[in-house]
């Protein structure tokens, strides 16, 4: 499954929920103070969606700080859209933000057109539904063991314990894959790098996928890690196959990737940005401060201009990124 956004490429729309309430009356809105969540998903997920988008304005507002940034203030709630049924879900992405998306690849997105972000909740995802049923079929056989009078104490504790690390699964995924589409929707609506318009599919994807987390009641973000795309990255590192610097940058688009080497393109951009957080902050904020500027010529600059001015030379930065990470491993 790749944690993957999609960016629509209409002009940003300003942020109300009045759209998604017409469109979906069925759903239940649930208001907090920075979003109006719209679900049908059991209120356990919904609640654990709310406390994650909120945690995630707060590590948000953190990292902008880090960047020399000042904390932008919403006009209005936010709109997250959280559907319980796949169906509905790819069904919803195609008849209102016309995309043609399978959830088990595309399971969220934020929708520039709209200004609000959609994703299907874990629970409904096609692997975790196999799982469940794989743990009822057990289950279904150590219960006929034990009418038949077999000793099932050993297989019923192994099935709990596997029931138990299934549910947690499932949770870490809800966090990751809403800290990860809220991240989205707050680079475009808090304004905090108001040229975003000018970042390379790269950057947009590192920075959200870097705010992945496991634990929302700590800090998360580009400054610390998430284990599944730090040890992903490790792997990569250690097999040779990892993204250099100047591969990254002519990452604009997902042109030419298949499913495989988008997974890998997060799982880079994700150690790029959270090595340019941690070790060279001063540098990424001057490089985050200079896309979209005007040139000389009153042209914008680009992400990769602005990288080798205030970052340094790609080929140089590999090495020093790559040998950072090996020795902090």
């Amino acid at each position: 499954m790749l944690l993957a956004t999609v960016l629509l490429s209409a002009a940003l729309a300003t942020p109300t929920s009045d759209t998604a309430k017409a469109l979906l009356p069925h759903m239940r809105p649930w208001q907090q103070s920075g979003w109006i969540v719209l679900s049908d998903a059991p209120r356990s997920s919904v609640q654990q969606i709310q406390r994650t988008l909120e945690r995630t304005r707060q590590e948000w507002d953190r990292f902008l700080r880090l960047m020399d940034r000042p904390r932008q203030r919403l006009a209005e709630p936010l709109t997250c859209i959280v559907f319980a049924e796949t169906a509905d879900f790819e069904s919803f992405a195609l008849q209102h933000d016309t995309l043609q998306l399978s959830a088990d690849k595309v399971p969220g997105y934020f929708s520039t057109g709209n200004g609000w972000i959609v994703f299907l909740d874990p629970g409904d995802h096609a692997d975790l539904d196999q799982a469940w049923a794989d743990l009822d079929a057990a289950q279904g056989r150590v219960d006929d063991a034990r009418r038949e009078g077999h000793g099932v104490d050993a297989a019923q504790a192994e099935l709990d314990a596997a029931r138990t690390d299934l549910l947690d699964h499932e949770s870490i995924r809800r966090m990751a894959l809403a800290a990860h589409e809220t991240v989205h929707q707050l680079v475009h609506h808090t304004q905090g790098f108001d040229r975003n318009a000018h970042w390379p599919l790269w950057l947009h994807e590192g920075l959200a996928t870097a705010f992945e987390t496991a634990d929302r009641r700590r800090p998360f973000g580009p400054d610390r890690d998430f284990f599944q795309r730090r040890n992903a990255f490790l792997d990569r590192l250690d097999d040779g196959t990892a993204y250099t610097v100047d591969q990254l940058l002519a990452l604009t688009t997902k042109d030419g990737l298949d499913d495989a080497g988008t997974v890998a393109a997060y799982v880079d951009t994700c150690a790029l940005v959270s090595w340019l957080t941690r070790v060279q902050r001063r540098r990424c904020a001057s490089f985050l401060d200079a896309i979209g500027r005007p040139d000389d010529d009153e042209q914008p600059i680009s992400a990769a201009t602005a990288f080798r001015t205030h970052v340094g030379e790609p080929a140089k930065i590999t090495r020093q990124w790559w040998a950072d990470e090996r020795r902090r491993r």
